[in-house]
Order: structure tokens, then C-alpha cells, then sequence
């Protein structure tokens, strides 16, 4: 049973304890609830990093918590935390990613040498963002902080995976802060109006699978007084009482542009539970010319679905268009122009609108499967192919088709990925899609020109290297410049 695109009820009540002990480790319908969250938390953080995660531990129910030793309070439990590993990262680099992004948690822990820890409180309830270690191993006491301070850190009482007093966090200076937003860029302001065409639900809880209340009609405004995921907590009367959770995608903020940029807050004024924030530093690059607002949050599976052929299943691109988008913006390249040319690239490369392996053709083939691209070859040496086998090992591979050992070996590095040791990889749909969005990323500059003096195919040259699938490039580009929202 699949909770969410990537996580599955399986993967996440998995125990060896209940294995050995021939016990049923099944969820309650409540705990199946929490199940759902959380694996929608793991969304975030797969999203994130672009790559896979490795789900070490999830729920427990009582039974098998008490054999493994958790607490009755544990948020394993309850269905509400997961361990896990970050494919390629260590754990204590993942978790540094994780404190320093918007994602909202409840508890963040690196148990040194054993994994990541995150957990949610319950649906309705303040998520703390509390960031800790816990060096010494299952029971042990647990820190403030993923790493020592220049003196001794007293423990963090009752923070062992257990319910605890909310903290107040001591008074910060006033320094700028960036807001980090979900996909649906909500700036600093709390009012947000309805822009789902029929209307959007009101439900009890942070999921589908809460009752819902009411139906909103589209231009109804909200205010927002929290966040769980991509869901949003509002408030219907203006008198700072929560009335229930809406999916925060179909909100638009009431005072800001269609697709507004983050903003600057003083810290003091930022600095709350429910809107995690992030300091900003010289890395964050200026906005580059011709770039707009971020659209990524509008974009959606039946917006695409127009632009590519009836036969593309429509399956197809609800699982990989997240994928495609999250990468676009982990790049900066959400705005309109960019998500037209990724959208456009993968429909050069495949109608199906998936990660594909390229297939044998008379371009890289003589005698053998990719024999042409063997050293010894112009092609080859056009590739950085050096090795005997590098054909095949480095052959087309993605939703844009990465291929050659050099462009495996740039791009890896630049994604943080071996591809060079591990090629297949770059099918993975969370791996496609960093690729995709930094190989643009690499000739943003260039592309943005051609696009702008409608140069279309030189547009698709500074990809594909030639005119490979121009005429599939062409007529989607020209399609999602229409439908895309501005």
C-alpha cells in the first residue's frame, strides 16, 4: 500500500523485532493517519536531496516498542517519526541539510552512528523544530544542537523521542532572515485567498484522510497561522483560532504577485515555530536577467498532461513532475522560461515523460550496443569516453539524456552524486530531475538568451548538442508558453 509517491505502509512499519517474534506490526486506523504525514515529511526531504532515502525505522506499535525498548510516548508509536539514511550523505551532513531548509518537524535527531531522526507532534499541535544529537546510543541522554558547543552541553531533559514542554527559544538579534517557503512561495504575509477553480476542502487534519468540514469557494480569504508539510493551518474568523488545514499548494498570498519572491524579516519577528526560517548568506546568488517569480507551485500534472501526446499516460506525469520541479527549484530556475525548456527537453527525449535508458540507433551504433561511443571514436572523444566499456557504462541516461564520462563525472560532482561509480543512478526520479535542472543550470545564460530571441533550436542545440527531437521540442515549448501560468 503506497502512502505517498515514494514511501510505502510497508516500508514504514518494517521491523525485525516483529519478524523474529512472528507479531503483527499493523497500524491502528488513527496510527495509519500519522503514517501518512510522516511519510509526507519524508516527501520533503527526499525532494530535498534529490535522492533516495533509506528508511531504517518507522512505526512501532506498542507491542514491539516495548521489545526494542521506546518509550510509551515514543512518536514511533503514535505513527508520527521514521530513522532513516540519506543515499550518498552521511548522517550528520543530511542532517545539518535538513535543520538549515523550511521543512517543518517536530524533532530532529542525529543519532551519532546509527541515523537521522524525524518526527511530528499531532495533527493541530505546535511542531517545535527542535534540532538535537544523541551520541551515545539508544537511551542515552540527548543534546541541544547536531554538534558540541566550545564548552559542555547539559542534556535536553525528557527530549528522548517523548512529548515535552514547548521551549522558548532565547531572544535572537536582529539580523535579515529569509522566509523559507514550500512549493507554493507563500511570502511573510498571513492572508491567502483561494485559487482552486472548485473550491478548496477544509479538513480536521494535515491530510486527505481527515473529515472535511466545509468547502471553500475560489477567492475566499483565509489567514495562515501555520504550516505542516504542504499543508497549511488556517484561521477563518481573524481572531487567531485554527479552523482547520487546507492544502496550502491552492492558496495564493492575498497581497503579493502571482508568483511572489521570498522576503526579508527581522528575526525577531520571524522567528516561530510553525514558520521555520533561514539565515541568508552571500551564497544566495541575484536573480539572473530574465528571470521571473517562481511558478513551480502552479504547475500541475493536467497543465502538462496538454502539452505532451494523448498516449502519455497521465500517471506517468503526476509521479515524475515533482521530481522535475523540485529540481528546478533547488537550481533557481522555477520561473516560467525554465520549466517551459525542462518540460520541452523531456518531451524531445520521451513521450512518456519518464527517466529512460537511450536506446540503440544507428547514431551510437556499428557492430556492438554503443560501439560508437568507444574511445577511439571523434564521438568519444567529443564524450571524454576514455575506457573500454564507456559506451554503454555512460550511455543516455535520464530525463535529459546525460551522456559521456565527462558530463557524468561534471554533473555528478556539481549533484553531489558518483555517477561516474554508479551511472544507473541517474534514472532515479529524484536524481533525474537535480540533473536535468543543473545541466540547465550550466548553460542558463545562454539558453535564456536563445529562448528570448525565440532561437528555439539553438535553444535545443546547447542541450542535445544537435537538432535531435527539435521538432518534439518545438511544438511543447510552444504549447507550455501558452498554458504555463505567467
Amino acid at each position: 500500500m503506497q502512502l505517498t509517491p515514494n514511501f510505502s505502509l510497508e516500508e514504514l512499519t518494517v521491523s525485525d523485532t516483529a519478524r523474529r517474534k512472528r507479531i503483527s506490526n499493523a497500524p491502528t486506523p488513527a496510527h495509519l493517519r500519522n503514517l501518512r504525514r510522516t511519510a509526507a515529511l519524508l516527501e520533503e526531504i527526499r525532494a530535498l536531496f534529490g535522492v533516495p532515502l533509506q528508511v531504517t525505522s518507522g512505526y512501532r506499535n506498542p507491542q514491539v516498542n516495548a521489545l526494542v525498548g521506546g518509550v510509551p510516548t515514543s512518536a514511533h508509536a503514535l505513527g508520527l517519526a521514521a530513522d532513516f539514511h540519506v543515499k550518498g550523505l552521511d548522517d550528520l551532513s543530511a542532517a545539518k541539510r535538513i535543520r538549515d531548509s523550511g521543512i517543518v518537524f517536530d524533532q530532529l535527531i542525529h543519532e551519532t552512528g546509527r541515523c537521522v531522526h524525524v518526527g511530528l507532534q499531532a495533527a493541530g499541535k505546535t511542531q517545535r523544530r527542535q534540532v538535537l544529537r544523541q551520541p551515545g546510543g539508544p537511551g542515552s541522554p540527548v543534546f541541544d544542537g547536531l554538534e558540541p558547543a566550545g564548552t559542555a552541553t547539559a542534556p535536553v531533559p525528557q527530549a528522548q523521542r517523548q512529548p515535552v514542554a514547548p521551549v522558548t527559544p532565547p531572544p535572537a538579534p536582529q539580523a535579515l532572515v529569509a522566509i523559507a517557503t514550500a512549493p507554493a512561495e507563500a511570502p511573510a504575509s498571513s492572508c491567502f485567498v483561494v485559487i482552486a477553480r472548485d473550491g478548496l476542502r477544509l479538513r480536521s487534519g494535515p491530510s486527505q484522510d481527515f473529515p472535511e468540514k466545509r468547502t471553500l469557494p475560489s477567492g475566499t480569504v483565509v489567514n495562515v497561522i501555520g504550516r505542516e508539510g504542504l499543508w497549511a493551518l488556517v484561521d477563518l474568523e481573524g481572531d487567531g483560532q485554527a479552523d482547520g488545514f487546507m492544502n496550502a499548494p491552492f492558496l495564493r498570498a492575498l497581497d503579493a504577485p502571482a508568483a511572489p519572491a521570498p522576503v526579508t524579516v527581522p528575526t525577531a519577528l520571524a522567528a516561530s515555530p510553525a514558520l521555520p526560517v533561514a539565515p541568508v548568506t552571500p551564497a544566495i546568488a541575484p536573480a539572473t536577467p530574465g528571470a521571473t517569480g517562481d511558478i513551480t507551485g502552479r504547475v500541475t500534472p493536467s497543465l502538462v498532461r496538454q502539452t505532451f501526446p494523448r498516449a502519455t499516460p497521465q500517471s506517468n506525469i503526476s509521479t515524475h513532475l515533482p521530481f522535475v520541479l523540485a529540481g528546478l527549484r533547488a537550481r533557481h530556475l522555477g520561473d516560467r522560461a525554465m520549466v517551459t525548456m525542462a518540460i520541452a527537453t523531456i518531451r524531445a527525449v520521451t513521450a512518456g515523460f519518464l527517466a529512460i535508458d537511450e536506446g540503440i540507433s544507428a547514431l551510437n551504433t556499428r557492430r556492438k550496443p554503443f560501439d560508437l561511443y568507444e574511445p577511439g571514436t571523434q564521438v568519444a572523444t567529443d564524450l571524454g569516453n576514455t575506457q573500454p566499456g564507456d559506451g554503454a557504462r555512460f550511455k543516455g541516461r535520464g530525463y535529459i539524456q546525460l551522456t559521456g564520462r565527462d558530463n557524468y563525472q561534471r554533473i555528478g560532482r556539481q549533484v553531489g552524486m558518483d555517477l561516474v561509480g554508479q551511472p544507473q543512478i541517474a534514472n532515479d526520479p529524484g536524481i533525474a530531475g537535480l540533473i536535468l535542472a543543473q545541466f540547465l543550470k550550466n548553460r542558463e545564460a545562454a539558453i535564456r538568451a536563445a529562448m528570448a530571441a525565440h532561437q528555439l533550436a539553438k535553444a535545443r542545440r546547447l542541450v542535445n548538442g544537435g537538432s535531435h527531437g527539435l521538432d518534439r521540442f518545438v511544438e511543447t515549448y510552444e504549447k507550455a508558453m501558452m498554458l504555463l501560468p505567467a
